[in-house]
């Protein structure tokens, strides 16, 4: 049972710079990361990049911004290898399954999976192990995931004992499939194509005024903040249905049936929030809040 399970692989590198002076600092990175699963064709790979920086325009003034990225690749979910050897569903290999001998003794001259019904030469192996090792070597699942984050931010200090705030930022969240199986059938019949496509935005805008004065034995202090936030999200689908005419050929057209498509969509909230305010008076706190 071990045979089915590889030596994984992992690394993570990194490379970072720092810098500045006394009115501008900044900060970059560079991230990859690649892995190797247990299991054959199961990996994982990352590129993210991060920049911020920061600016003090003049004593009263100053300025920062930031942008991060991130593309990640994860490929082929890990197969359950020992289930092969334990569940009582499935045709159940003996522990003593030669891994090695049988690796690559699944296929049918016809190119599917091997069966005594056509007379093909591999058609008595254990049909467990032909259909996990068909799935290895013939599927493949793809997910891409892309983020974008860029903020930006304005602090004004009005007076002594006031201070304004101005922030922006946005989220952008985009996700790809694409899931290929061959048929393994005679001649490989069956088989499936699949494309998903996935986005997701959040954008938020806003402004905040602070207070903070002292008079006499009193202290004073709070704030007022108005926001806007918008989200928003897409979805959409096709795919294959009932095998494919050409087996191999990727690309949903080549579907044997009226491909199927699922109605895309989009979906969008807002928030506006003009007003909201915390007053505070030594021990006394007061706060409210108004939303649209």
């Amino acid at each position: 049972m071990l045979d089915l399970y590889k030596l994984g692989f992992n690394t993570n590198t990194n490379v970072s710079i720092r810098g500045g002076n006394e009115k501008t600092s900044f900060y970059t990175s560079l991230s990859y990361k690649n892995a190797k699963s247990t299991t054959e064709n199961n990996t994982f790979e990352r590129y993210s990049m991060l920049l911020k920086a920061s600016h003090k325009l003049n004593d009263w003034v100053d300025v920062a911004a930031s942008f991060s990225f991130a593309n990640s690749k994860p490929r082929n979910a890990q197969l359950n290898a020992g289930e092969l050897f334990v569940n009582a569903n499935t045709n159940v290999i003996n522990p003593l399954f030669d891994v090695d001998y049988f690796r690559n003794k699944y296929l049918g001259e016809h190119g599917g999976i091997a069966s005594t019904s056509y007379g093909d030469q591999y058609g008595s192996v254990p049909s467990s192990a032909k259909n996990y090792f068909f799935k290895v070597d013939n599927y493949d699942y793809v997910r891409k995931e892309t983020v974008i984050r860029p903020t930006f931010e304005v602090n004004v200090k009005m007076t002594d004992w006031l201070k304004f705030k101005a922030d922006a930022n946005m989220n952008r969240y985009y996700t790809s499939i694409e899931d290929k199986q061959l048929g393994s059938g005679y001649a490989n019949e069956g088989g499936y194509y699949g494309i998903t496509q996935d986005i997701k935005e959040q954008f938020t805008v806003g402004g905040t005024f602070t207070a903070s004065k002292q008079i006499k034995d009193f202290s004073l202090g709070g704030f007022a903040r108005f926001e806007y936030y918008n989200t928003s999200s897409q979805h959409s689908k096709v795919s294959t249905d009932g095998g494919m005419v050409v087996p191999g050929e990727w690309f949903v057209e080549n579907s044997k049936k009226t491909k199927r498509a699922n109605r895309p969509y989009r979906a969008a909230k807002e928030l506006f929030l003009p007003f909201c305010f915390k007053f505070r008076m030594e021990e006394s706190i007061l706060f409210g809040c108004y939303r649209t």
